[in-house]
């Protein structure tokens, strides 16, 4: 039968509201099985969540536009803009390292085409294009290559 990826990136080429709606019921009957579930969850077009082994445990999570989502957990109020990349850990192709799930805080805004490559804090904003290789504490916000926190949150 289909593997998950596939079904995942054959359901992310359905467009509007109806592959929204497709891609929640999808998406929460996969992530089911996690507590109770994610409620409000939203995953754009294009967006495919690549691993079995990533969670969804938070509610009102929005996944943007052309998204690529690894071994992560992510939790409550989490809106990811369009073209995001969230990577299996810094190391995920490198022999005898392998793959890390990352960790994105709640509360937390994630700017166009970042790529995550560490844990995100809860309450951290990331800039568009930032990549993010090391964890910050809590409620900064990070820009630049590599991403450094320019200031706090209130």
């Amino acid at each position: 039968m289909f593997g998950y990826l596939f079904i995942s990136e054959l359901l992310s080429l359905i467009p509007g509201k109806i592959g929204i709606w497709v891609r929640r019921v999808w998406y929460e009957h996969v992530f089911s099985g996690t507590a109770s579930g994610p409620k409000h969850l939203t995953v754009n077009w294009l967006a495919v969540i690549r691993t079995e082994r990533a969670v969804i445990r938070g509610d009102y999570v929005s996944i943007g536009p052309g998204c690529w989502i690894g071994e992560a957990i992510i939790n409550d109020n989490v809106k990811i803009a369009n073209n995001v990349t969230v990577l299996s850990g810094m190391h995920q192709h490198i022999k005898g390292k392998g793959a890390k799930r990352i960790i994105i805080g709640s509360n937390c805004w994630i700017g166009a085409h970042a790529v995550i490559g560490a844990d995100v804090a809860p309450d951290t904003v990331v800039g568009a294009g930032a990549v993010v290789t090391r964890t910050y504490k809590r409620g900064q916000t990070l820009v630049g290559i590599p991403a450094r926190p320019i200031k706090g949150r209130k």
